[in-house]
């Protein structure tokens, strides 16, 4: 994650994160990203964990992306 963090890769790092360290993924999007690309992560974020059955983190993402 660090490196990904060092080398710009955000949408790496939105796309290849473990429903386990989703708040950290969250976190460095709200801090770093552009605000135009805050709603497309947070919503990229809020679609992994639905598909990994974690909803009740994908909502939280799904609300920040509003």
């Amino acid at each position: 994650m660090i490196k990904k963090l060092v080398d710009e890769e955000e949408e790496e790092l939105v796309n290849d994160m473990s429903h386990k360290n989703w708040k950290e993924a969250l976190a460095y999007c709200l801090s770093y990203a552009e605000p135009t690309k805050i709603e497309e992560w947070a919503n990229k974020l809020g679609d992994e964990l639905e598909k990994k059955k974690d909803h009740n983190s994908a909502i939280i993402c799904f609300i920040v992306a509003r």
